[in-house]
């Protein structure tokens, strides 16, 4: 009676050419794979600090855009990056990011008019893509006031800045570097166990 031959390469050969890969070796992928995403999502972040610290350093401020008011120049999700300015020096037609008074937030739009004396400008402004004014108006006494003007966008930055204050997304976070200590400490212990049984 002819015998079979249970050898890999005959197993290899019975199912059409395919080897299954070895458990050693997928552990291997499996951590080579995950310590290229955590390289990757280290740089990320240590890119994203880093050009939060420039910014900063050169006294330049940033917010994300959640609305579609000024979408011509900004799409949703955008990271608007202004400069700080006195009111006296705006004009009519620049973009500016502002506190306005009796609402929530801030708000990025276009300067429309600017109303009054030198000692007390007013200011009324406007979203590019709102069919009306806004309902505020902005006042400067003696030329007191500072506003955000308008210096570029990083589109879609915004909803990371945005995500990145929400709770969930800190647990995310916290969850996903419990398990990659986990991980790093679960190879470390069966690594030795694995040579003492080799």
């Amino acid at each position: 009676m002819q015998g079979f031959d249970l050898s890999a390469e005959a197993a290899a050969t019975q199912t059409g050419g395919r080897r299954a890969l070895p458990p050693r070796a997928f552990r291997r992928g499996a951590g080579r794979t995950l310590k290229v995403l955590a390289a990757t999502a280290s740089m990320a972040g240590f890119a994203a600090c880093l050009a939060y610290a420039v910014l900063s350093f050169g006294g330049l401020k940033v917010a994300p855009v959640l609305s579609g008011s000024m979408s011509d120049l900004m799409p949703i999700g955008s990271l608007a990056i202004v400069k700080p300015e006195s009111a006296s020096r705006v004009h009519v037609g620049d973009v500016v990011m502002f506190s306005a008074p009796g609402y929530y937030g801030h708000y990025t739009h276009r300067v429309r008019s600017i109303t009054g004396t030198a000692d007390n400008r007013v200011f009324t402004t406007k979203g590019d893509m709102n069919s009306a004014p806004d309902p505020w108006r902005l006042r400067s006494l003696n030329g007191r006031g500072r506003v955000g003007k308008f210096v570029a966008d990083v589109p879609y930055a915004g909803y990371l800045v945005e995500y990145a204050h929400d709770w969930r997304t800190k647990l995310c976070l916290l969850v996903a570097l419990c398990l990659g200590g986990a991980v790093i400490v679960l190879r470390r212990i069966w690594r030795p166990a694995a040579r003492a049984h080799a």
